[in-house]
């Protein structure tokens, strides 16, 4: 016996002093947010989208294919809490019965409804409602499938792992916000992830003292190298998109074929955004050079937004923020956050004249409102061309004053923009329903 527990006792001291760890943790938790806290300890490049994703083990799963799928029953740190599929809304029958219409949405945070609590004012809660009304003796599903973060092409492999075998009757594609986003390091299409490294992953941080250790190793690592990260720059292909624009034509397209060889129709839907403040969701970048190399140094930028003007015109400081603002031309000469401020201030202070001038400069450096306009073109010639329906919400939102359409960061819609892509949507569903 003395042997045994001589063999066992270096075994069962770590299992043992992990266990009364992980209890500690769980207590702690009941009274302290503490997963909320390491969560955001551990994110050490939140200037990317698609990295707030990866780390933040309370809301997503790592998948070898898609990268990241939503976490079943669970609320997460977003405080949206998913069924046992991992989608937002309730519970449905995977299994398809024969009566019922089954529409599936498929798309990225837009879709899925961050910053917008009610889910009965998404626009596939609406559309679920308004179809409903208008056909009352046809059973039809709406489900939102919509995923924080995802690209054309994540949805490509999410359609082909998670949607297909569904058996939807119709799909809507809402895509274009993440795929003009810059990648640090690799395009989509060329991540690669070891299906055994993510199951291991995902294994591992279930655990709160394996998740609490890993946000802090990273974190140190980050303070070590400083908070600003640089990636190596290639003069020949220069900054990548997650999704470059013939890819995202490619795709489109592909995905297109797979779905109408299930003879399932499709719905295209184009990404609207607000046409008062200039895009910031990509970071600022700078080249520069390091031991007779190219690098690209990536910096989180400011944005404006409603709330920043009805405090600037609450403070009417506009000459303080004038010449802050010039000051911050100087410094990110290419962002057009600056160049904005300095134009509203102008235009405060009734110089037209230069209010005119600094807004032109500020248009002609929204590269990324620009970039997704030239997305939301490739999807309108791919529907015409493969005869697809088009809601064209980049087109039908596009007007002035329409800032109550969205959320403070100019391209999540808001509950009035969810209910006007619901309409958009509505009636081309309908369409598609007769054809049927």
């Amino acid at each position: 016996m003395k042997l045994l527990i001589k063999i066992l006792l270096p075994v069962l001291v770590p299992i043992l002093f992990f266990l009364l760890v992980e209890l500690l943790l769980a207590g702690v938790n009941l009274v302290f947010p503490w997963d909320n806290l390491i969560t955001r300890v551990g994110r050490t490049h939140s200037n990317f989208i698609a990295q707030v994703e990866f780390e933040t083990p309370d809301d997503f799963l790592r998948d070898p294919d898609i990268f990241w799928v939503r976490q079943p029953l669970r609320g997460g740190n977003s405080g949206f809490h998913t069924n046992s599929r991992g989608f937002r809304g309730p519970e449905f029958t995977p299994q398809k019965p024969p009566d019922i219409l089954r529409i599936i949405c498929i798309g990225n945070s837009c879709t899925f409804g961050s910053w917008v609590e009610n889910y009965s004012a998404l626009y596939p809660s609406r559309l679920s409602t308004h179809l409903r009304d208008s056909n009352p003796g046809k059973k039809i599903e709406v489900i939102n499938a919509g995923v924080e973060g995802y690209t054309i092409y994540q949805m490509l492999q999410y359609w082909r792992k998670i949607i297909k075998p569904l058996h939807p009757d119709i799909i809507t594609i809402y895509a274009g916000i993440n795929d003009v986003i810059y990648t640090p390091f690799k395009a989509d299409k060329d991540i690669k992830i070891s299906p055994v490294s993510c199951k291991l992953i995902n294994y591992l941080l279930q655990f709160r003292s394996i998740h609490t250790l890993n946000a802090i190793v990273k974190r140190s690592v980050a303070l070590l190298k400083s908070r600003e990260l640089t990636t190596p720059y290639d003069e020949k292909t220069g900054l990548q998109r997650r999704v470059s624009e013939v890819d995202y034509s490619q795709i489109l397209l592909q995905l297109i074929q797979e779905v109408r060889q299930e003879k399932i129709k499709i719905i295209l839907i184009t990404a609207p955004v607000n046409n008062e403040f200039p895009l910031h969701f990509n970071p600022y970048y700078e080249i520069i050079q390091k031991d007779q190399e190219h690098w690209v140094k990536w910096v989180s930028d400011e944005f404006v937004d409603p709330g920043w003007i009805r405090q600037l015109k609450k403070d009417q400081n506009y000459k303080a923020m004038l010449d802050q603002s010039l000051v911050q031309i100087d410094q990110k000469p290419r962002s057009a956050i600056p160049y904005f401020k300095a134009a509203f201030c102008y235009e405060m202070l009734d110089d037209t004249i230069l209010a005119s001038h600094y807004y032109h400069i500020s248009d002609s450096l929204d590269v990324t409102r620009h970039v997704l306009n030239q997305y939301n073109q490739i999807m309108r010639s791919v529907a015409e061309s493969q005869d697809v329906p088009l809601v064209d919400c980049a087109q039908f939102l596009d007007q002035n004053d329409n800032m109550e359409l969205f959320v403070f960061d100019g391209f999540h819609p808001s509950e009035e923009g969810h209910g006007v892509i619901a309409e958009y949507l509505t009636a081309v569903v309908s369409e598609v329903i007769e054809d049927k």
